[in-house]
């Protein structure tokens, strides 16, 4: 688990669980910072408390992270598989050589291409983790959306009013955007407004050059 996220869980538990804490001590024998009424005694004193109770209950699996689903068709959904596959198989092998080569070249404390080779293999095994993150916690949609209102994995047609100029796109999870094929996301501005519409709306979109109208002419069925 990151350091970062570590922190973040201790100082929830720190505030969420101050009251308790203080309860605890007063009915124990204070040491003598606490009773000595030194401020910055008792705020350690606490301090090691806390941390101790935190890291029990971290041991015990007592916190548990949430994870962000991610929504994925099914072929964006082989697309990571894929791309996992190949980063473990392949690159994995390919940035471990070449790390052997450098290591190869002895003294590494001045050895930049086994700065380069290190920080590679780093690079790499935070975008497995991701991946790997990404799958396990997926939410697939099956095949295009044909409900009567826009959702992820719907497929529109929308006219802008002021040009009448008509593009047809696909509702796709942020993982999947691909706008030069025809897929946005639904959390872009024009994902994000057409979402719960029929077929007839009028949208409003915030852009940089002020508030865009769109028309949903149609929500596609194949």
């Amino acid at each position: 688990m990151a350091k970062s996220n570590l922190k973040k869980i201790f100082f929830v538990f720190i505030k969420s669980t101050f009251s308790l804490a203080q309860r605890k001590s007063s009915k124990k024998k204070q040491p003598a910072e606490i009773a000595s009424g030194d401020l910055r005694g008792r705020a350690r004193v606490l301090a090691r408390l806390f941390k101790l109770d935190f890291i029990n209950k971290l041991k015990e699996g007592k916190f548990i992270m949430a994870q962000k689903t991610t929504v994925l068709t099914q072929d964006g959904y082989d697309k990571l598989v894929e791309k996992l596959n190949y980063l473990k198989s392949v690159k994995r092998i390919e940035v471990a050589e070449r790390l052997k080569i450098a290591i190869s070249l002895g003294d590494l404390s001045e050895n930049s291409e086994y700065d380069d080779a290190k920080n590679e293999q780093g690079r790499l095994e935070a975008e497995i983790r991701e991946l790997e993150s990404k799958i396990n916690n997926s939410n697939i949609i099956q095949g295009v959306s044909i409900g009567d209102t826009v959702s992820i994995g719907s497929k529109v047609v929308i006219r802008e009013i002021d040009s009448d100029e008509t593009d047809t796109y696909m509702i796709v999870g942020s993982t999947e955007t691909d706008p030069d094929n025809g897929k946005i996301s639904n959390e872009s501005p024009i994902g994000a407004a057409l979402i719960g519409h029929s077929a007839g709306a009028i949208v409003q979109v915030h852009a940089p050059v002020g508030i865009v109208e769109y028309e949903l002419v149609e929500i596609l069925r194949n």
